[in-house]
């Protein structure tokens, strides 16, 4: 999928949504190790998404009333009649969640940041036009190597495992489809000759980089990623060109995709942050609000 088209007009990424909660006023929190809520409330659970800990003290709010989290990261409400009850939720070290709560969906996931500036750029770097659409990656990117290179042992493991890598690391958000032949929409991994003619301004000289990308002149949703030849089986190499190519863009914190100084692996703010697309399928609007009808 054409990278500049991700990045103008929306493609990216998300969710899958652990909700929760709703009703009238709350009662006190359970008590932890507590297995059955009394008859009438439901137990709620906030949970740190990419952790998966109990988040203690969180202020979750239902229809206007207010309650924290004990312990274990619970909180009773009586059990919501709606099949749809806006919860928030706030808590020290995340993001603000705003999300659909009923009976059924009573665990909810926050988003983690390490301080202020982990959530300026997860800002920055992950929400598009203050948004992350539903849409984003729905589907597996179509990808082929060049003739040439799917004769190479190396060159075909090094994409392989980096496509992997991203589908784990985003919780299988991000998918790639092996396809033979050149994609009608996709991505085809070619080496690059000099000079080069390049359609997209990376953040990182080709020097750096190693890669730059160009439109197909015939099929518009095809890109042509180009590779300096000796960098086609390099692992960190190819996990940004795969990244940059399906719209996931540079920051400024350390880890593969530092937009000056890029590093060798990805870094665990990279991990937490590309885990968590994995877990918000719904159209999220910043800072972690899903798009409630």
């Amino acid at each position: 999928m054409r990278a500049t088209a991700i990045l103008s007009r929306p493609a990216t990424v998300m969710l899958i949504i652990a909700a929760v909660a709703c009703g009238g006023s709350p009662t006190a929190p359970g008590q932890p190790g507590s297995k059955q809520p009394p008859a009438g409330q439901t137990t709620f659970t906030i949970v740190d998404g990419w952790s998966r800990q109990p988040v203690a003290g969180a202020s979750v709010t239902a229809n206007g009333t207010q309650a924290l989290t004990d312990a274990a990261g619970q909180v009773r409400f009586p059990t919501p009649q709606s099949s749809c009850v806006t919860i928030d939720v706030k808590a020290a070290g995340f993001l603000d969640r705003r999300t659909c709560g009923s009976s059924s969906a009573v665990q909810i996931t926050l988003w983690p940041i390490a301080n202020a500036d982990e959530g300026d750029v997860t800002h920055k770097w992950i929400f598009y036009n203050d948004r992350i659409e539903s849409g984003f990656w729905s589907v597996p990117i179509r990808i082929a190597l060049g003739p040439e290179l799917a004769a190479r042992a190396d060159v075909v493991n090094a994409w392989s495992a980096a496509a992997d890598t991203i589908s784990q690391v985003s919780q299988g958000r991000i998918r790639f489809q092996w396809v033979t032949s050149a994609p009608d929409e996709g991505l085809i991994v070619e080496a690059a000759t000099l000079p080069l003619s390049c359609s997209v301004t990376l953040p990182w000289p080709y020097e750096i980089a190693g890669f730059c990308v160009t439109y197909d002149p015939v099929v518009y949703y095809l890109d042509r990623l180009r590779v300096a030849p000796q960098r086609l089986a390099d692992p960190p190499t190819v996990l940004r060109a795969l990244l940059s190519d399906v719209g996931i863009r540079a920051h400024t914190l350390p880890g593969l995709l530092n937009q000056t100084r890029p590093d060798a692996e990805f870094s665990e703010y990279e991990r937490k942050t590309l885990g968590m697309l994995g877990l918000r399928p719904r159209t999220v609007i910043w800072p972690d609000y899903d798009q409630i009808q």
